[in-house]
């Protein structure tokens, strides 16, 4: 009996390393070499600041939309970036974001003066635009983005965020980045969250062409990964820039495309 209850916890002890060995072995870390492997083309003419690119994995659709006026489009594209359909927003954006539990199109308004859904028919293209007059009670550009039922603002103050739904702020997190001086050619409402833990703010510097990734817990630098970008790709100092499916999406004004960069592998 001593021998087998022996043997038996080894064997144990064996499925457990291996368990293990392979969740390390699959576990996602930033990529410091991506590469520009989603391009959404916008066909609409209309607006020049994108806001956003959100993806729904259940139709592998993308959706990317325009900051600063209510009659600009919605864009819905396949997975190959062609675009399928354009519905009228309905309403000048701050924020945008794939909410999968809800299977909606959600976000806020320009000025924090409501938020809003849009249900999706059933090839998951959204339907007509509903706004509550919830806000949050941030600046009128402050940007919002959305991880796992928080909404997230920031700012030259930090990252502010809230259950959504709720006006309680959580307590704010101070930055490394902001602190040391290196936050002059951030652009703050180009701000994104990967949901990979240790790694989940983004921030990127338009200088540089450098995404600086922050651990949310502790508020500092945890990585920082070059973007090549051409030279004509165009300004980044303002919106232009979103993240999902594991891609940061920079909005290239010149050609009227998002360009969707793999930096989480």
């Amino acid at each position: 009996m001593l021998i087998h209850f022996i043997m038996t916890s080894k064997n144990i002890l064996t499925i457990l390393f291996s368990f293990l060995l392979s969740q390390a072995l699959f576990a996602q870390l930033p990529n410091f070499n991506p590469n520009n492997d989603v391009t959404l083309s916008i066909n609409d003419d209309a607006g020049t600041n994108g806001l956003a690119v959100s993806y729904n994995a259940k139709k592998d659709l993308y959706y990317s939309v325009f900051a600063g006026n209510e009659t600009y489009n919605i864009e819905v594209h396949n997975a190959a970036g062609i675009s399928l359909k354009t519905i009228q927003i309905g309403g000048d954006l701050r924020g945008f974001w794939y909410n999968e539990s809800k299977n909606q199109l959600q976000g806020i308004l320009y000025g924090n003066t409501g938020c809003f859904s849009y249900d999706l028919d059933g090839d998951g293209y959204p339907t007509e635009i509903k706004i509550t007059d919830f806000s949050y009670g941030m600046e009128d550009q402050n940007v919002a983005v959305f991880n796992n039922g928080i909404v997230y603002f920031a700012n030259y103050d930090g990252v502010s965020s809230f259950k959504q739904g709720k006006k309680k702020l959580i307590k704010p997190k101070k930055l490394e980045l902001i602190e040391s001086g290196l936050s002059d050619n951030i652009n703050f409402n180009g701000f994104i969250h990967t949901g990979l833990k240790g790694y989940e703010y983004g921030f990127y510097n338009y200088e540089t062409s450098e995404l600086y990734l922050v651990n949310a817990k502790t508020g500092k630098t945890s990585a920082t990964i070059q973007i090549q970008i051409d030279d004509n790709f165009g300004e980044l100092n303002t919106f232009r820039i979103s993240f999902c499916n594991n891609r940061l999406f920079l909005y290239n004004v010149e050609n009227r495309t998002w360009n969707g960069f793999n930096i989480i592998n």
